[in-house]
């Protein structure tokens, strides 16, 4: 379940979240903790819209929110003997369910929030302060249950698939040896080669359609790499290949793709960029490129780019070749695109 983008399946957990402790609070006659609850129910159809127009725009500040609603709802009813405390571990699981792992601390850092709010109104956290934030702490561990034993249950059933796959594809004893297919990764820069684009910018593209979000399409071509192959040589222009690498590297997501298209063009897809973002990176690329002198030479790394984004264009063939118009030659993208 999770994403890299979590923000729209987690402002709707809290939408509903809050509606049922408004519902609770209700039955329960806590009205001022009602009110609590409403405000962040409308936080929370607020959070909706940010999420689906501006992507990941104020998220940690709507989670903080979450958790100081909660805390005052838990202040209003009792402290930290409030029955309110034992939907802590559910609050957790709402916010991490959709959350890549690699966030989940930053998504968690808030719950402090909530603490202090419980300080605030309840110095001694019922009685004990070292128990009482024990039993804090427990509780947003058992929060952190349900998304671990998910992704848990996930994992070793790929597996197995995996497992099953390869022992479907090992020959018998005695039967001819196929030819292993060679690695569709480029050597010098570690970046996938032109056959994984169809396939796994696809995959991308069906991801992004389910989380409502966007894909940043960014061709970007060494404008000098043909003549240093051609003058200097093949270990001249491939360590101008591996330079330009190691600088789009650092300048992508751990989850975007990167791709080496030709020899002096790579291609990069990046999750949740607009049009306008993916033009950002793409200047900032050029910029930096230019910036960089080869050690032999001292040439510069100049680059020239070009950007396309999805929803706008939905097409993967259309997406590439608005990446590439007027940046590189589209041929071997449009035969990428059909694979």
């Amino acid at each position: 379940m999770a994403s890299r983008v979590p923000e729209i399946p987690r402002a709707r957990f809290r939408v509903l979240y809050f509606t049922l402790l408004a519902i609770v609070c209700a039955v329960a006659g806590w009205w001022p903790a009602v009110g609590i609850a409403a405000a962040c129910v409308g936080v929370g159809i607020v959070s909706v819209l940010v999420a689906h127009g501006r992507g990941r725009d104020l998220a940690l500040t709507f989670v903080t929110v979450d958790w100081l609603g909660l805390g005052i709802m838990v202040a209003l009813t009792g402290g930290l003997r409030s029955p309110l405390t034992y939907t802590l571990p559910i609050l957790v699981a709402c916010h991490l369910l959709p959350t890549d792992p690699t966030e989940w601390s930053r998504v968690l850092a808030p719950s402090l929030a909530g603490l202090a709010v419980l300080l605030i109104a309840d110095p001694d956290l019922a009685g004990h302060r070292l128990i009482g934030a024990a039993t804090f702490a427990g509780l947003l561990l058992a929060g952190c249950l349900p998304p671990l034993l998910v992704r848990r249950r996930s994992s070793p059933a790929a597996g197995v698939s995996r497992r099953r796959s390869q022992r479907r594809r090992r020959p018998a004893a005695g039967a001819p040896r196929t030819p292993r297919v060679p690695a569709t990764v480029d050597a010098t820069t570690g970046f996938h080669g032109l056959p994984r684009v169809a396939d796994l910018v696809t995959g991308m593209l069906r991801d992004a359609t389910r989380l409502h979000e966007a894909v940043g399409i960014v061709c970007i071509r060494l404008v000098f790499w043909q003549d240093l192959r051609d003058f200097q040589g093949e270990l001249a222009a491939e360590a101008a290949a591996a330079a330009a690498a190691r600088h789009i590297r650092r300048h992508i997501g751990p989850l975007d793709l990167a791709f080496r298209v030709s020899g002096d063009t790579f291609l990069l897809a990046l999750r949740d960029r607009t049009t306008s973002q993916a033009q950002t990176v793409a200047a900032e690329l050029q910029a930096g490129l230019a910036a960089h002198r080869l050690e032999r030479s001292g040439q510069r790394l100049t680059a020239v780019s070009g950007v396309s984004s999805y929803p706008a264009t939905r097409s993967l063939r259309e997406l590439l070749r608005s990446a590439a118009g007027g940046v590189a030659a589209v041929d071997e993208l449009d035969a990428a695109s059909s694979r």
